[in-house]
């Protein structure tokens, strides 16, 4: 559910995905595994996505 909200934006910015390798300086196969759930991030990783996506991240609290 995550990476499909995640995708949405990428998508609604016009953005591709060697504008994401080039934010996060990962490859183009690298990024396409991350966001098709392929291989999961790590949470810096993840971070510097957000940065760039301008995605607000918080903690969820039961």
């Amino acid at each position: 559910m995550l990476l499909q909200e995640i995708n949405a934006v990428i998508k609604k910015h016009g953005l591709k995905q060697k504008d994401i390798c080039e934010a996060l300086g990962i490859s183009q196969s690298y990024a396409s595994e991350l966001l098709n759930g392929k291989k999961e991030f790590d949470l810096s990783l993840f971070e510097k996505l957000c940065n760039f996506l301008k995605i607000e991240i918080r903690l969820i609290e039961k």
